[in-house]
């Protein structure tokens, strides 16, 4: 009797302890950023990265490459990729940028932030929103495909995504990306 309750023990602890993972992922899902703040966050993403970029920092290598991987099978940024072109071609699609000053930079925590809550609306929202605005089509895609196109493949290249994409919760093990980087 002892050796199945002890065995019963177990694989109850062994349960609870595989789903721990499973709770994070849960509770970056529940808090998904509406359609309008991941235009916001992206938007975010894009100038840190231009700003930083501008400054020779890695911290935006950091933040879009940890995007990217969660995203992508390719893990490297595209070769023709050029720091100073990052806002060139914005998209329509995002809040505008400030034109009569100089958009201000975010910080390297909005960024931090910024990434993982686009992560939580793509898992949320994939492979659309239920309420797309015909003008704009589904942001998931506008910001998956903006990324893709700007930041990881040359024109030429498909846009390939890996191959466990959605099999496992995307914000599942994320961590600060900018962790431990002297700023």
């Amino acid at each position: 009797m002892i050796v199945i309750s002890l065995a019963i023990y177990i694989w109850i602890v062994d349960v609870e302890s595989s789903l721990e993972p499973f709770d994070s992922s849960m509770e970056a899902l529940d808090s998904s950023p509406s359609t309008s703040e991941a235009k916001g966050y992206y938007k975010t993403l894009l100038v840190f990265a231009h700003s930083d970029a501008a400054g020779s920092s890695i911290a935006s290598h950091r933040i879009l490459g940890d995007l990217r991987d969660r995203l992508f099978k390719k893990k490297s940024f595209r070769s023709s990729l050029i720091s100073s072109q990052i806002l060139e071609k914005y998209p329509k699609w995002l809040p505008p940028l400030e034109t009569t000053q100089k958009e201000p930079a975010p910080s390297v925590q909005d960024a931090v932030q910024a990434e993982l809550r686009i992560l939580s609306y793509i898992q949320k929202n994939y492979p659309q929103e239920p309420d797309i605005v015909p003008q704009t089509g589904s942001i998931v895609m506008n910001i998956m495909n903006d990324f893709a196109t700007r930041f990881v493949f040359e024109k030429h290249e498909p846009i390939e995504l890996r191959p466990d994409f959605m099999v496992i919760p995307i914000t599942r093990g994320w961590t600060n990306p900018t962790a431990g980087l002297k700023l």
